[in-house]
This record gives structure tokens, sequence and C-alpha cells, in this order.
């Protein structure tokens, strides 16, 4: 907490109460209110503008004032990777953490160890562990892990070969491998083997206990085992050991089969198709069923009229009407459209016996295809 001392601002020098007005006289006004704005309208607290902190909050031990755009915020010292913070009563104690030591890797391939920080560069602290008094290297050297703080390291690798374990804390370097060859393990603590390169069409085979090869593939050869895997209501039987492998496939799927692109299955009748129905003859009016396919009618005293199915649910389907009475024949609906125009109706058939017509779903309505009067002749 920052505040201003009040004994710093002088008192007037003049009496407190002005003998002409009887009341306080300008220069103690003054004073008085001077303090009251200085230590936050009575409250203790210096404000910014009056050179205080516009705290009332008492410091732990390392805190700062700290600005904050507007005022000022108590905080303590924030600190990285490396750099540690010690907060004390009166006193901040800041320490470098990073090791004294690092080895650093040079453009000649050999380590130097230099001097104590903040003499090297250190990009990153999880680079190392412990201090590293002194290692050198070769060219082209791989290191090892041991239980010292001083690696272990080993002979330098075979341009174009590789390095590998041959024992478990050795390493060992093979010759040169063949330019697209395959490497192929050469046994326990034995070098690395690398096959010549094969040849365009060739395939790598195994051979039961020799080295891999290059060969042509296969052309011909017999069939010892082919399995087939039951599925959407099929399954099979192969002839095996032969040359020509018979596959024998049974099913129990009865009717008609459909397929959807991935899988077959046994068709619905009235769902998928409109199976094979038996002439209805119709002496009343009639809705026609999802089976329906030939109708007679043989109502008397009036007209016949036929509820159709909605042609939007059997685009494609063929219902035909012949008339044994000389009445009309019409549809329930405004859904037939005659053979000699394009306008949608309710008339099928005149009152004349003989008459037939065959209407077939355009998925909207359905359309007059054939029709024929009786005793004309139709050619086809």
């Amino acid at each position: 907490m920052a505040t201003r001392n009040i004994s710093q601002i002088p008192a007037p020098r003049v009496p407190l109460v002005d003998v002409q007005t009887n009341t306080v006289s300008r220069e103690w006004f003054m004073w008085f209110n001077n303090i009251y704005t200085i230590t936050g309208t009575g409250t203790g607290i210096t404000a910014v503008i009056n050179g205080g902190t516009g705290l009332d909050t008492i410091p732990t031990n390392g805190q700062l004032l700290i600005g904050n755009g507007t005022g000022y915020t108590l905080n303590t010292l924030g600190y990285g990777v490396g750099i540690s913070v010690t907060n004390a009563a009166g006193s901040i104690t800041v320490t470098n953490t990073l090791p004294d030591q690092i080895v650093v890797l040079t453009g000649a391939g050999t380590t130097t160890v230099t001097g104590t920080y903040p003499n090297f560069t250190i990009t990153s602290n999880d680079a190392y562990v412990g201090t590293v008094t002194s290692v050198s290297f070769t060219g082209g050297l791989i290191s090892v892990a041991t239980a010292t703080t001083t690696p272990a390291l080993t002979v330098a690798g075979t341009s174009g070969g590789i390095v590998y374990f041959s024992s478990a804390s050795t390493w060992a370097s093979s010759a040169a491998l063949t330019q697209y060859g395959v490497v192929y393990g050469g046994g326990a603590g034995a070098t690395p083997v690398a096959t010549a390169a094969g040849t365009t069409g060739q395939v790598l085979t195994a051979t039961t206990g020799g080295a891999p090869t290059w060969a042509a593939p296969a052309t011909s050869g017999t069939v010892t085992s082919v399995s087939v895997v039951s599925a959407n209501g099929f399954a099979g039987t192969v002839a095996t050991a032969t040359t020509t492998p018979a596959i024998t496939l049974t099913t129990a799927v009865t009717g008609l089969l459909k397929g959807n692109g991935t899988a077959i299955s046994a068709a619905v009748a009235n769902t998928d198709y409109v199976p094979l129905s038996t002439v209805l003859t119709k002496t009343a009016d009639y809705t026609i069923t999802n089976t329906d396919t030939w109708i007679i009618n043989n109502k008397t005293g009036s007209a016949l009229t036929l509820t159709f199915p909605a042609a939007s649910a059997w685009p494609g389907r063929s219902i035909t009407v012949k008339n044994l009475q000389a009445q009309l024949v019409n549809s329930a609906s405004s859904n037939i459209v005659p053979i000699d125009s394009a306008t949608a109706g309710t008339a099928i058939l005149l009152n004349v016996v003989g008459n037939w017509a065959t209407m077939v779903s355009d998925g909207t309505n359905w359309i007059i295809m054939q029709a024929a009067a009786n005793n004309c002749l139709l050619l086809e």
C-alpha cells in the first residue's frame, strides 16, 4: 500500500476561523479539501492521479507494483525455462538453473566442452540430462547410451551400408548394399544381407531355411483350397485339388431375386413386382388391389366405377379393363388420360359390350396405351 503522508502538506499559518465571516477561513478550507481528495475521499487510499497506488493491499514477499493501463496490480516476477525466482521478505533472487556445461557439435563432427553459462547458446533445456565432462566424435559415428555421463562411441559405418546391433550393446556396420536390393536378417549377431535388384515383373519368393530370391510369379498350378462365404442367402461348395475347380452355389431364397447394387435378396410381391393374377369379373363398383391386372365389367343397371391405386406407387404397371355390359366404365378419380388426349379425366370405356382398354402408370396418371371397340380388328 502506498499513501501520501498528510504531514507533508503544510498547514495554513492563519487563524482557523475568519473573524470577518465567523466561518472556516479560506486557507484552512482548501487545506482540509486537499487532504480529503488525496486520501481517496477519506478512505486512506491515495489515488493514482494523486501520486498514490490506488491499492489498500499489503504486498506479499516478492510482489511488485506493475502497471495495468489504468492503475497498478501487485504481482510477482514471471520466469521461463532455466530460470528460478526466490521471493523473500524485502528481496527477490533470480537464479540460473541451466547446467554448468554443454556439449556443442561442430561442423567438423567433433564435440567440445565450452564454458559456463552464459558463454554458450541453449535452444532447449530438454536436450540433455546431467553434465557431460568430455567426449569426441569421428565423422559418421553413432553414440551408445551408458550408465555414465560420457557416452560410449562406435566405429564409423560403411558408405551405403547399414549400422546394426551385433550384440546387446555393440554396434556394427555392414558392407555397402546393392541398389534396389531388399535387406533381410542374417541371424543373431550376423550381418544383415541384401538381395540383388529384381527385374520387371519378378516377385520376392521365400524358401524355407534359405534366403529369399527374386523370381517370376507362377502362371499355372493346382488350386488346393477355395472357400465360399455364405452371404445374402447363398452358400456353396468347391471341388478342390483340381486345376479347374467347380463352384456349386445353393440358396434358401425362394421366388424372384432382386439386387440393390450390393446384395441379392428375395423380391417382395406387390412391393418389388406385380405377380401374375387371374381375371376378375366385377358386378359392383370395385377398388383395384396391388395384385389385380385383368378386370371384366359385368355390372348391370349403372356404370362401373373403379378406384385405381396411386399411380406414383406403380410406375410402369398396367391394368386392362373389358366391358361385358352396355354400361360406362369410369375411374373414381380424374387420373385417366385418354388415348387421344393429354388431359386426365375419369372416362375409361364407353357403354358398348366388348370395348376394352389397357392403362399404364406414368407415375402421375394412368395412361390409356391400347383400346379397341367391339368387332374392330386390332393390328399390331
